[in-house]
């Protein structure tokens, strides 16, 4: 048996709390914006919400689906999508084109294709769909009159559309009131060529269905922080970047917008990237989020306070922008300092120094065992430096196999 040594501890001094509060992004703050965050205000609003409701769109940003995307065109697939939910239509069988196997609305392609809404977008031959082109207002109006059937106008309602392919359809859908134009408020004009956007879209299918605007719940209640923590709540960033798990609970009536978190040097300002939340339990309107967040190899030791971006509901209720009394506020990034362990190695009968033996100090890191060693030296002393700050074992080996 050899001798205990002792392993030259470093100490850590505990840092004094800090709280730092900043405002977040701006969101929308209608109470009337029931469905997206993104919407209010615009003329389509009430359009939007009341397909929301109905199950014609669910948004553009999945999983969270807090936005609509209203300015954005609408595409061929996404069109398939719009209409195989506002009429229910079952699966299809058959394969009807070529070029949208990959596509995430191939469901919905078939299955328009197969109730005769659509024929496909090389004509003659028909065996494409085009998936990720863009809609134009002569398109949508095929669509939607062979989706709901629409019978063949007896004026002409437009002065821009006769060269179009589409007239006809456009007619149609102008004597049932789906159109109205594209230049009020003489709106003798339908712009046939021009691409559809989704805010337009949702009018278009809320009049075709007859959908009357959506009612949304009137909320006047902020978000509410019911938990917030994070681990490690320290980190060495001396050698390699460090993860930090950040776990928020939010409860609000009507729900929550992902919650977005950072962390910020109380001395420099020098900040982290902000991370977004993804729910991890329950619902947006009482539910558990996560976020992680990168401190970068070299970030400046001390204090790194919370940055929590305003709690926001889908109606736009401001909650608080910081952790309450009672909740961890404070980061510390530690300085990269690094300690040594030195003793001797004796024979535990005799007392004698003993040279060559193996020394071994490990520790575990991450899930991984990092080990730092040395061999006695004349005398049986021996130094291992460099040693990051924690708890070792001591080990020794005996290369000659006396001991």
């Amino acid at each position: 048996m050899v001798s205990r040594s002792t392993l030259l501890g470093l100490l850590l001094a505990t840092l004094a709390a800090s709280i730092l509060l900043v405002a977040g992004v701006a969101v929308a703050t209608d109470p009337g914006d029931e469905s997206f965050i993104d919407i209010d205000g615009n003329i389509h609003e009430a359009d939007i919400d009341a397909i929301a409701d109905a199950g014609i769109t669910r948004g553009c940003n999945p999983p969270a689906n807090t936005m609509y995307c209203p300015d954005e065109s609408v595409t061929r697939g996404q069109m398939a999508a719009f209409v195989r939910r506002a009429l229910s239509l079952p699966a299809s069988s058959i394969d009807h084109f070529v070029d949208d196997d990959v596509s995430v609305f191939e469901g919905d392609i078939d299955a328009i294709a197969e109730a005769g809404i659509t024929l496909g977008c090389n004509p003659p031959t028909n065996d494409r769909f085009c998936p990720d082109g863009d809609v134009t207002r002569g398109e949508m109006a095929a669509f939607l009159r062979r989706a709901f059937d629409y019978p063949a106008a007896t004026a002409d309602y437009f002065v821009d559309d006769g060269d179009s392919v589409f007239e006809t359809d456009i007619n149609a859908i102008a004597m049932v009131g789906v159109t109205k134009g594209c230049n009020p408020p003489t709106n003798d004009r339908y712009c046939p060529t021009a691409l559809v956007k989704r805010d337009q879209m949702a009018s278009f299918f809320a009049r075709a269905l007859g959908l009357p605007p959506a009612t949304p719940p009137v909320d006047a209640t902020p978000p509410r922080l019911t938990t917030f923590v994070f681990a490690p709540e320290s980190v060495d960033v001396g050698s390699s970047d460090q993860q930090v798990i950040v776990t928020i609970g939010v409860a609000d009536e009507t729900g929550v917008v992902a919650p977005q978190v950072a962390f910020r040097n109380a001395d420099t300002a020098e900040t982290t990237a902000t991370a977004i939340a993804l729910l991890v339990g329950g619902s947006t309107t009482s539910g558990t989020w996560e976020a992680t967040i990168v401190l970068p190899q070299g970030s400046t030791p001390g204090i790194w306070a919370v940055v929590l971006s305003p709690l926001i509901d889908t109606l736009g209720n401001e909650g608080r922008v910081g952790p309450p009394p009672g909740f961890p506020s404070e980061l510390v990034v530690v300085p990269h300092t690094t300690g040594s362990a030195s003793g001797h190695v004796t024979d535990d009968h005799t007392g004698a120094p003993l040279a060559g033996i193996g020394v071994a100090l490990e520790r575990e890191e991450s899930g991984r065992i990092v080990t730092a060693g040395t061999v006695s030296g004349a005398g049986g002393t021996y130094t291992v430096t460099n040693l990051a700050p924690g708890d070792y074992s001591l080990l020794f080996s005996d290369p000659s196999g006396a001991y």
